[in-house]
């Protein structure tokens, strides 16, 4: 499966190893990802479908291949929840 990808009005740096996601919406509002979701969301810049995020994760972070896919599913519905990346066309 194909991973969505981030919506157009929000912009993100590097700060140190972790990730800060700046919504350019009317609230403008901050999200600071910790290590394993900065990992993620640099990695889903490219183009990674969710097999292949998951196989990152589990051999950067040494964890089961069960562990990293509920892992990314969950990061996955987080970020669709706060709408920073944008449902598949």
């Amino acid at each position: 499966m194909n991973v969505s990808k981030q919506v157009s009005d929000i912009a993100w740096n590097s700060v140190g190893e972790n990730v800060v996601v700046l919504e350019l919406r009317t609230e403008r509002k901050f999200h600071e990802l910790n290590e394993t979701a900065s990992f993620l969301w640099k990695k889903m810049q490219g183009d990674l479908n969710e097999k292949e995020l998951v196989e990152s994760l589990a051999l950067e972070y040494d964890v089961t291949q069960q562990q990293a896919k509920l892992d990314v599913q969950d990061f996955i519905s987080e970020l669709e929840r706060l709408n920073l990346i944008g449902s598949e066309s």
